[in-house]
């Protein structure tokens, strides 16, 4: 079978995945070659690259992009800016979340199937105020605070999150635990929280789950929040969610929403698809069905 797909955008950030991102793109580049898929090729060099590209989609029938959730959130901020054709995504960071919420893989072989024979599956994307997106989660609190200090971390020599944790339990136990509002649709649902994340997706990377029942495209968000404070809150938060069970095991809550609201009255660091995103107040909003992705 040949491939559907006759005019290709790829994406690359080369130094994803300690250089995994150019041996699969390289694989990439000969399929389509020896396929006689025409395609122009994109390899980022700074923030702000994969977004610019991805806006100018013209011409082309899908696009390609290589790389961890924070390129594939530039892609998609680029994307939405534009007439949106289908994204395959190609995981090659630490955390792949919304990848393996799909269950995609990082593989030629695969991207190979994928582009003869795939589904169109249309993903909400969360929108803040600030005009930035999300696909697959919002943090505010403390893995906000965790994913500012790291974020060096993450340009090609972090490549699996769970060497996140000893840095995320050393923060613990410095951290200034903020008292986050949450307003849900309008409806101050608390003031109180400690940990907050707006969800489209079950995943939080790794093994850690923190919005279990999150379906991301059901034109919902889930917030879980959770009012611990403290190294002992954070453990139990983060060991329930390994467990894949932070609602009944850490008493975390949740609530779905169209439309959420946070603040603080300090100056609480937020992250967006693992990548840091300035400090709350943030307004956030879902935009259904936005994103075309390509999946099996």
């Amino acid at each position: 079978m040949s491939i559907a797909c006759r005019s290709i955008k790829i994406i690359a950030n080369p130094i994803s995945g300690k250089g995994r991102s150019l041996k699969i793109l390289g694989k990439i580049e000969n399929l389509l070659s020896r396929e006689s898929v025409y395609f122009e090729t994109i390899r980022t060099g700074m923030q702000g690259d994969a977004t610019n590209s991805a806006a100018v989609l013209a011409g082309f029938d899908a696009v390609i992009g290589i790389g961890g959730d924070g390129t594939i959130n530039e892609i998609i901020s680029g994307m939405l800016a534009s007439n949106p054709v289908p994204l395959l995504v190609i995981p090659v960071g630490t955390g792949n979340v919304i990848a393996k919420e799909l269950g995609l893989h990082c593989s030629a072989f695969y991207a190979e199937k994928l582009l003869t024979s795939f589904k169109i599956r249309l993903l909400d994307v969360g929108i803040c105020g600030n005009g930035r997106c999300f696909v697959s989660m919002l943090g505010a609190g403390f893995d906000g605070s965790v994913v500012r200090e790291f974020h060096g971390l993450r340009k090609g020599t972090t490549n699996h999150i769970m060497q996140y944790l000893p840095f995320a339990l050393n923060s613990a136990l410095r951290y200034k635990f903020p008292r986050i509002t949450v307003k849900a649709d309008g409806k101050v649902i608390t003031d109180s929280a400690g940990f907050v994340q707006v969800a489209n997706a079950r995943s939080y990377g790794g093994p850690f789950v923190f919005a279990p029942g999150a379906v991301p495209d059901d034109g919902l968000l889930d917030v879980v929040w959770f009012k611990g404070h403290g190294f002992p809150g954070v453990f139990k938060l983060f060991w329930a969610a390994f467990l894949r069970d932070p609602l009944r095991r850490a008493g975390a809550k949740t609530i779905r929403a169209r439309h959420i609201e946070l603040s603080s009255s300090s100056g609480t660091p937020v992250q967006l698809d693992g990548d840091p995103a300035g400090f709350l107040p943030v307004s956030i909003t879902i935009k259904p069905g936005a994103i075309p992705f390509l999946v099996k």
